[in-house]
């Protein structure tokens, strides 16, 4: 399965994408349709498509907002914490990337090994640390 990934556009059609029919995956659409475009112009967040091409044609199947965040580590679990992490310099506080919305098409979500949802976040985050997206 060849994904390749954009970020989010207001030129996009995005009309057809659903999660599915539960809640959960129905405030997964919604979000996707009604508040992404507002988070991403508001520097929240940045929501990253996935496609994969079928037939010449690429079809989304896929997507994911990250943000950035930190950790906090608490004085109690430090000791445990720099047991665990080798890092040279020892801070209170590591800069993170959060996954705050994650999607895939219905027709692509929970197959197995060649699911979209399984492979797409490392995926993504590989290339998007390589190519600098």
């Amino acid at each position: 399965m060849n994904l390749t990934y954009s970020k989010l556009d207001c030129a996009v059609d995005l009309s057809q994408f659903t999660c599915g029919d539960s809640q959960d995956h129905i405030k997964l659409d919604n979000f996707l349709k009604e508040r992404a475009h507002k988070h991403q112009k508001d520097l929240i967040g940045t929501t990253l498509l996935a496609w994969l091409e079928k037939n010449k044609q690429k079809e989304l199947v896929g997507f994911m907002t990250l943000r950035t965040c930190h950790i906090q580590i608490e004085e109690e679990n430090k000791t445990n914490f720099f047991k665990k992490v080798l890092i040279k310099n020892k801070y209170d506080t590591y800069p993170a990337i959060m996954i705050g919305r994650l999607g895939v098409q219905k027709e692509y979500g929970h197959k197995g090994k060649k699911s979209v949802s399984k492979n797409y976040t490392v995926t993504y985050i590989q290339a998007a640390i390589i190519d600098g997206r």
